[in-house]
């Protein structure tokens, strides 16, 4: 992996005013993946929006991060359930077209 693509932590806490407990905390809970370098910990780029939406739940909503959890699973259940049902309609679609050339 790149390391130009990757952002100190260090930088994260003091830009979005947060303890490095809480990426001790994410770290524990694997809700984003920290890259450990020689003298500091990291996290890559494409986990910045998953970052923001994990601050903003516990800051805006005050949830936990047992809870914010469960919470980020279950919206990668539904968006995954979402993408299936899409398939399902659009293969119902089919069907039910083919079936007017009747």
């Amino acid at each position: 992996m790149k390391t130009d693509k990757l952002i100190r932590i260090s930088e994260l806490c003091s830009h979005y005013q947060i303890e490095r407990s809480f990426f001790d905390e994410i770290e524990y809970y694997e809700l984003i993946e920290i890259h450990i370098g020689s003298t500091e910990k990291f996290i890559h780029q494409k986990h910045l929006s998953k970052l923001e939406k994990i601050i903003r739940l516990r800051d805006e909503l005050e949830i936990n991060m047992q809870g914010i959890d469960v919470v980020l699973e279950m919206m990668s259940k539904i968006k995954k359930l979402k993408r299936e049902l899409k398939q399902v309609q659009i293969k119902l679609s089919f069907y039910e077209n083919d079936g007017e050339d009747f």
